[in-house]
């Protein structure tokens, strides 16, 4: 997946794991900063996500979940093992078991929420009456409104039973019209 700018990854000691993750999954350029270099590069760099491994200095997490939600387009920050309450800007991430694969599926889809966003300021162009009606909104619950109203429009699956054989299957296309007789006869065409 392409994005535009680099990846701000916030480090501690988490930082091998998630530098790891990342570059395992292809997703670069990957900027490594400290707190005070990753508020300067918030504003400078226009990442296309910010990462915090190390949430242990709360008061400088709310400052840059501050300055990433002043961002435009939307900026994901993806805070990992978080010890304290959220800002409410921030994406909470807990490895399973120490294993942080979880991480890269949960970026893409954040930053499928940018790439919307994106796709929305550009449309809307100089617009001021809609660009100040869309400030008032949050692209992280708006886009997956957007999401579940295109995927009510797709074709549903056909779902098995338990074991798996065809025989479990709901129908989910409609009851066929009952045969009627040919050319209009009326007897009992079928006996024939």
């Amino acid at each position: 997946m392409s994005h535009p700018g680099p990846i701000v990854l916030v480090s501690s000691a988490l930082q091998s794991r998630v530098t790891e993750t990342l570059s395992e999954a292809g997703l670069s350029p990957v900027l490594e900063a400290g707190w005070r270099d990753a508020l300067d590069s918030v504003q400078q760099l226009q990442p296309a996500a910010v990462i915090v491994a190390a949430p242990d200095q709360n008061h400088h997490l709310h400052e840059l979940a501050r300055r990433v939600a002043s961002c435009e387009p939307y900026v994901p920050l993806i805070v990992v093992e978080p010890r304290d309450t959220l800002p409410s800007t921030a994406i909470a991430f807990n490895p399973i078991d120490g294993r942080y694969q979880r991480l890269v599926p949960r970026l893409k889809a954040a930053l499928r929420v940018r790439s919307l966003h994106d796709t929305v300021l550009r449309r809307i162009g100089n617009d001021l009456t809609l660009r100040t009606s869309l400030q008032a909104t949050d692209p992280r619950t708006d886009a997956p409104c957007c999401c579940s109203a295109a995927a009510a429009a797709m074709p549903r699956c056909r779902s098995r039973s338990a074991s798996g054989s065809a025989r479990g299957r709901r129908r989910l296309t409609t009851p066929r019209p009952p045969i009627r007789p040919p050319c209009g006869r009326r007897r009992d065409w079928r006996a024939a």
